[in-house]
């Protein structure tokens, strides 16, 4: 085998791995599904008009029979709540494989609505149903425009405000009049069953009514949670005039070859139409903005990272979007916002990449607001401080507190822009809206559930706050299937807030709040800890929790207020940083409700061990003389320990009747002792006190004895009268021989 043929083989291999990778693994042929709608999906729903026909996909057991669908909703109609329900004829039914396809027609004189669809077949001489909700989307004329609002990367489950910022722009989207939403990837953080499901109860309860079309990203691969609860991932919906293909763009971050010519055919039978492309990860790497005239030339430098490795693909890719005139890609994953106005031959593709609702961002967390006509033209909506040219330039979800001109954002720190509370037994719901932008006016009617435990005639909207002209009205209800829904008239005008509460009672009592406890339980300095806070509320609901600090460091006192994260039920908790040795804490939790009364526990005071310290003690001082002369050397000796519990340093000083003649300065170990000597010499006669640190001993200095003498000239006068009796002797001494 030559050098040319190894080469093919692996060029084939690469292809055939490529390919592979690019699609979700279905079951084998002959493994039973659980039974579940795979088209329509409320990730990506059919529209149509009356009197069409469509083929509705769905997994259930071979042996089923008798199939009917029925379609039903719960709209606006006059001003009011209606509940709209339908029966759709089925033309036929068939086994292709493992999934069941129903041919139906949509009947003539239906209401348009948003609907959910239920199948219903016979089973072992019982009914059975399956259902998908929000999945049809009956128009009674195609559009000629579309508004569109793009979220992204929800990535609910990776922090308690994804869930509340997401909430924000699926009610921004009904109260701006998005006629659809776009969802461009990784909705989950980490693909489980619970995020699918809370994303799922975002979209039907804060976007009743408005269509959601929705792209998986990477972080919705690790299961089929996304395929369960939200969509296909890869799928085209025609809409009148226009076009909407969504494309995974896998772990890896790029389309493979069958994918990409799979768009490519599917893009070539929308011809005429106006064309929106969606997949998660962008073609165009984010330096790359602005407007951009395209030569004919791919530079590789262009590309985002996870498509430069593919070069091949991402030409190709661009390719089909070129030669099959796509208006629109919109894109995710890098958490900013771009606009690139991509200028060719033969037109110009709008490349946006929108900044995300659930996880971190370089900015601030935003949503995309455009409008496209079905002859291609698009009008991009941004706030005042920054056009399509620059970046960031979406529509907050939560408040900015300046932005330079080089897009530098600071934030105020506080919650996102809206938020929802329910009561603990569901009955009870409030809405917080606070709209800190002027330039932003919000107006519209939603459709909001509750818990059908009390009657929808004993509600009333109980408003709390209504600011700078804002206002909530509440218009008609309507009960279903055990939940109450209400039809609720908003209005923010510019700079404003709202606060109400659907309820079928006024909440009175105060919430319940203590310091459940603390990791660790004994706090060491300079080491985090995590406080768990609980609060209950019998009325609306907890509206928040937070933690005071009181923090005293000797003289100095500073006060501030941790936003508590809620964990599960009742629990809730807040990380503080280390502090410092010597400090003293008093924690207090604060719970405000939906009706703004306020509970707060008892204070818990932290007090942590002062720094260790060197302690230092001097005892046997010792002067080598009680007596000594004018300028004779003194030996002056004093011991000094350290007796604290740390290393330091101590200046011994030595006094002399009170005026310090020497100092030393001695460094030493916790629990060390040693002698610390002074050489002193006093010249003057007299009595002294020797100190050093307040021992004290006296000194005496006074002059030496004096020898006692004679005066010279007795001296003299003895010499010479020892002389005359030496003599006198001598003579007597002659004599007497």
């Amino acid at each position: 085998m030559n050098e040319s043929h190894v080469r093919v083989i692996k060029i084939l291999a690469i292809i055939i791995l490529v390919t592979l990778t690019s699609f979700p693994i279905y079951p084998l042929r002959g493994e039973e599904q659980p039974p579940r709608f795979i088209e329509p999906r409320l990730g990506n729903p059919y529209s149509a008009l009356p009197g069409m026909s469509l083929n509705i996909t769905l997994t259930a057991p071979s042996e089923a029979s008798g199939w009917a669908v029925e379609a039903y909703s719960i709209a606006e109609e006059k001003g009011g709540l209606a509940l709209l329900n339908y029966s759709l004829p089925v033309d036929g039914v068939w086994l292709e494989g493992l999934r069941w396809k129903i041919q139906v027609r949509i009947p003539d004189g239906i209401r348009p609505a948003l609907y959910w669809v239920r199948a219903i077949y016979k089973l072992a001489g019982g009914l059975n149903y399956l259902e998908e909700p929000e999945s049809l989307w009956i128009l009674d004329r195609w559009p000629d425009e579309l508004t569109i609002l793009q979220l992204t990367d929800t990535h609910i489950g990776y922090q308690a405000e994804s869930s509340t910022r997401t909430l924000t722009g699926l009610l921004m989207a009904k109260l701006l009049n998005a006629s659809i939403i776009l969802i461009t990837g990784d909705v989950t953080d980490t693909a489980t069953d619970s995020q699918a499901q809370e994303f799922r109860f975002l979209l039907v309860n804060y976007s009743r009514g408005t269509p959601k079309f929705i792209i998986p990203g990477n972080h919705d691969r690790k299961t089929e949670a996304y395929e369960k609860h939200i969509g296909d991932r890869n799928y085209a919906v025609n809409i009148g005039s226009f076009s909407i293909l969504g494309l995974d763009t896998g772990d890896e971050g790029y389309i493979g070859p069958e994918l990409i010519e799979w768009a490519n055919r599917t893009l070539r039978s929308m011809m005429g139409r106006t064309k929106i492309v969606m997949f998660h990860h962008p073609l165009f790497d984010g330096s790359v903005y602005g407007t951009l005239s395209f030569n004919g030339t791919l530079e590789r430098s262009w590309l985002y990272s996870s498509w430069r490795g593919v070069y091949e693909l991402a030409s190709r890719l661009l390719e089909v979007l070129m030669e099959n005139n796509v208006t629109i890609v919109l894109s995710g994953h890098i958490h900013t916002d771009r606009v690139l106005l991509f200028r060719y031959m033969n037109g110009t593709i709008y490349f946006m990449s929108t900044s995300t609702t659930g996880a971190g961002r370089p900015e601030y967390n935003g949503v995309r607001l455009l409008r496209v006509r079905e002859d291609g033209s698009v009008m991009i909506i941004t706030p005042p401080w920054r056009g399509i040219d620059g970046y960031p330039n979406s529509i907050p979800v939560e408040p900015v507190a300046s932005i330079t001109s080089a897009g530098e954002v600071r934030l105020t720190g506080e919650k996102p822009l809206f938020g929802s509370v329910f009561s603990s037994d569901g009955s009870s719901l409030t809405l917080s809206l606070n709209l800190p932008f002027d330039w932003l006016r919000l107006s519209g009617r939603v459709i909001l559930p509750t818990s059908g435990r009390a009657s929808k005639d004993d509600y009333a909207l109980h408003l709390t706050r209504a600011e700078n002209g804002s206002s909530a009205n509440l218009l008609d209800s309507i009960s279903l299937s055990g939940l109450n829904y209400f039809l609720v008239d908003l209005r923010l005008p510019g700079s404003s807030g709202l606060l109400f509460t659907l309820s079928s009672f006024k909440d009175l009592l105060p919430p319940s709040a203590s310091i459940a406890y603390m990791v660790p339980s004994t706090p060491q300095a300079g080491s985090p800890i995590t406080l768990y806070l609980q609060s209950r509320d019998e009325g609306w609901g907890i509206l928040s929790v937070i933690l005071r600090e009181e923090l005293r460091v000797g003289d100095k006192v500073e006060l501030k207020e941790h936003p508590a994260n809620r964990e599960r039920g009742d629990l809730y908790s807040v990380r503080l940083p280390g502090y410092p040795p010597g400090s003293n804490i008093t924690l207090t939790c604060i719970a405000l409700d939906a009706a703004l009364l306020e509970g707060m526990s008892p204070p818990l005071t932290i007090s942590l061990p002062p720094p260790p310290a060197p302690s230092f003690n001097l005892k046997e001082l010792n002067i080598s003389k009680e007596t000594a002369e004018p300028n004779e050397e003194i030996s002056v000796k004093v011991t000094l320990a350290n007796i604290g519990n740390a290393q330091g340093s101590h200046r011994v000083s030595l006094k002399v009747n009170g005026t310090e003649l020497q100092g030393m300065v001695v460094e030493l170990p916790p629990g060390k002792e040693t002698l610390v000597e002074f050489k002193l010499r006093l010249e003057n006669v007299g009595t002294y006190i020797i100190d050093v640190d307040g021992l004290s001993r006296s000194l005496k200095v006074t002059q030496p004895p004096q020898p006692v003498g004679l005066p010279v000239q007795y001296i003299v006068l003895a010499v010479i009268l020892a002389s005359v009796i030496a003599a006198l002797a001598l003579y007597m001494v002659r004599r007497k021989r």
